[in-house]
C-alpha cells in the first residue's frame, strides 16, 4: 500500500528549469488536509462586486501561494509555479471564486511530503495533478498514476471545500498585508501625539 502510494506519488513529480521573478511569494497555511470544511459564499450585491474587482486582479497576480508546509516549499516544481497567475486570471474571468486545480496541486504537493495521504485524499490528488499536467502541458499520466478521471460527489465536495478554503485564505493574507501597509493621514494638530501602531505579522 505504502509503496503504491509512493509510487503515485513520484510519477507527478515533474521538474523543471524554467524560471519566472514575478511569481507570487509562497505562503504556508498549516490546515488539517482531512476537515476542510465547506465555506458557504457570500452574496455580494453589484455594486459591492465592481468596488472588489480592482483586489480581485491584484488577488489573482499577487497573492500567496499557499502550501501545506513550509519544509516543502523550496522543492515546487517551478513549471507548476510558473502558471498560477495565468490559471488564476482564467478563474477570474470565468467568475470563479475558488482556487485553481495548480493551486490544489501545490497545496496537496507539499502535503504529500509529510506524511502518506489515505485513499480519498489521494485519489483526489492524482486526480487533480494529471487533469492540471494535460490541461497545460498535454501530459497524459492517468495510466501511471491509476488516477480516477471523475471524482464521486463525496471526494469532489472534499475537493469544493478545499478550493475554497485556500482562496478564502490566500486573500485574507492579501488584504492583511495591504492594511498593514496603509498609513493613516494625519492632522496637522494631531501629529505630535499621534503614536504608530505596531504592524502585526501575518505568522506568528
Amino acid at each position: 500500500m505504502r509503496n503504491n502510494y509512493e509510487n503515485r506519488r513520484q510519477n507527478l513529480i515533474v521538474t523543471s528549469k524554467q524560471t519566472n521573478n514575478n511569481k507570487p511569494p509562497v505562503h504556508t497555511i498549516q490546515q488539517n488536509l482531512f476537515e476542510v470544511q465547506a465555506i458557504t459564499p457570500i452574496k455580494e450585491n453589484n455594486q459591492k462586486k465592481e468596488s472588489n474587482y480592482v483586489f480581485d486582479i491584484v488577488d489573482a497576480i499577487s497573492a500567496p501561494i499557499l502550501t501545506f508546509s513550509q519544509h516543502w516549499a523550496d522543492v515546487l516544481p517551478e513549471r507548476i509555479l510558473n502558471i498560477v497567475q495565468l490559471a488564476r486570471m482564467i478563474a477570474l474571468m470565468k467568475g470563479e471564486h475558488t482556487a485553481t486545480y495548480a493551486e490544489c496541486v501545490i497545496y496537496m504537493y507539499t502535503r504529500t511530503l509529510e506524511a502518506p495521504m489515505d485513499h480519498d485524499w489521494t485519489d483526489i490528488y492524482t486526480h487533480v495533478s494529471c487533469t492540471t499536467l494535460e490541461d497545460w502541458f498535454g501530459e497524459d499520466h492517468w495510466n501511471d498514476t491509476r488516477a480516477p478521471k471523475e471524482l464521486s460527489d463525496w471526494l469532489q465536495s472534499k475537493l469544493t471545500g478545499l478550493r475554497r478554503h485556500i482562496y478564502e485564505k490566500r486573500r485574507e493574507i492579501l488584504n492583511q498585508k495591504y492594511k498593514s501597509q496603509e498609513v493613516p493621514e494625519k492632522k496637522p494638530s494631531e501629529e505630535k501625539n499621534v503614536t504608530p501602531n505596531n504592524q502585526q505579522t501575518l505568522f506568528q
